[in-house]
């Protein structure tokens, strides 16, 4: 079997393109590797697309809070929590017959949350997104989903955190509340 000479041009040829095919590999190796990439977390209940649209209301303007890590909040509700929410939270009339039952099913309120007083939309912290579920859907949540959301959109806590629902257990029921929803106080 006859060799080529070290320095044969077809020799030159074969060396280039096993380096070229050892870095293809190099890199296909370092690009593929499962470690680096992120698992996606669940979808937001809202987007910021859906708020744009309109359909929600302001239930309570910018105010302090002495929850949600003492920031300061607006909340809107969509046309299937906001009436009942005036009725029953803000005016709390335990017997208007609204607001024996739960929230129903599609409920949702939006927690906007600033550092600063004023609700500057420039300022926004973040999210928070309480959805009503079907009944028996999410009993550890009593029917409720939970979502920490930031600004860009994505879901920082999901569920129920242990945290919010006992607040809102503790503090949410009537006089102060109806169905973990607050007073504004």
């Amino acid at each position: 079997m006859r060799r080529a000479p070290p320095h044969s041009p077809s020799a030159g040829r074969f060396a280039s393109r096993a380096i070229v095919a050892a870095l293809a590999c190099a890199c296909l190796a370092a690009c593929s590797d499962p470690i680096a990439v992120e698992p996606p977390g669940p979808d937001p209940i809202i987007t910021q697309a859906a708020l744009e649209a309109g359909g929600f209301i302001e239930v309570s303007p910018c105010r302090p809070s002495h929850e949600h890590d003492l920031r300061h909040v607006r909340v809107v509700a969509n046309l299937a929590a906001a009436d009942r929410y005036r009725r029953c939270v803000l005016t709390a009339r335990p017997d208007d017959p609204l607001c024996l039952e739960p929230f129903p099913e599609g409920a949702l309120f939006v927690k906007y949350e600033y550092e600063l007083p004023g609700c500057v939309p420039a300022e926004l912290v973040s999210y928070t997104a309480n959805a009503k579920l079907a009944k028996g859907a999410f009993e550890s949540g009593r029917d409720w989903r939970w979502q920490r959301i930031s600004p860009k959109f994505k879901v920082e806590e999901d569920g129920a955190p242990w945290r919010c629902l006992l607040c809102h257990i503790d503090h949410c029921e009537p006089p102060y509340g109806h169905d973990l929803r607050c007073t504004p106080d």
